[in-house]
């Protein structure tokens, strides 16, 4: 159960960070954002939701590196990846967004706890 909610905190990380990124640097079309992104404060919301992607990648790292073996860990990052993009042909930019990072958290959340 822990290697699936590790790739899951992978593929959250990666779809989170990905629309993020492309917010910050104006390579989203505004017609694709819903309004609270559009502007400055925008930018200023899509670099938190990154910040805490990222800070929680560590937290994962940590994580895998304590409870899995190396292989695993490499493993399951290539798998986290790859499912990310996925994700982000599924699910909206806006959504990967607000969503993502309380879902990361409670993923690490559970992660750290659990074991």
């Amino acid at each position: 159960m822990e290697h699936i909610l590790y790739v899951m905190g992978w593929a959250a990380v990666f779809a989170t960070t990905t629309p993020c990124f492309k917010v910050m640097k104006k390579r989203l079309g505004q017609e694709v954002l819903p309004a609270w992104l559009h502007g400055r404060k925008g930018e200023q919301r899509a670099f938190l939701a990154g910040l805490i992607a990222w800070s929680s990648a560590f937290s994962l790292l940590g994580w895998g590196a304590l409870h899995l073996k190396w292989y695993s860990v490499i493993g399951e990052w290539v798998v986290g990846v790859v499912a990310s993009g996925f994700i982000q042909e599924i699910v909206s930019p806006g959504n990967l967004i607000s969503l993502g990072p309380p879902l990361i958290l409670s993923l690490n959340i559970v992660l750290w706890v659990a074991r």
